[in-house]
């Protein structure tokens, strides 16, 4: 991760417990059941893999070609509701990510 992910993170999803990361992280993108581009046009390398249990477990992967790796962005956890509002903006291609 770049530095100052964790802070920024941190920042924007203050309802995420610190050690909820390490299990928000690990739930979406190593068992994630779904995945979806979250701005194909302003952001089109950026993906959401989403693992959907009770919550909605979300991490925002960049795959940028002109990088040698895959940079994790963003992580959180969503209800029913704001799934649906990733599906529906993923849809339009006006996204979900920062």
């Amino acid at each position: 991760m770049r530095d100052g992910i964790i802070p920024r993170n941190k920042d924007q999803h203050d309802e995420i417990k610190f050690d909820k990361n390490k299990e928000i992280l690990q739930k979406a993108i190593y068992e994630g059941d779904t995945v979806l581009l979250c701005k194909k046009d302003s952001k089109p390398n950026y993906y959401s893999f989403i693992k959907c249990e009770d919550y909605f477990y979300v991490s925002v992967l960049d795959f940028n070609n002109d990088y040698n790796y895959t940079e994790v962005v963003d992580w959180r956890k969503v209800d029913e509701n704001g799934f649906l509002k990733m599906l529906k903006q993923a849809s339009r291609g006006t996204g979900n990510s920062p």
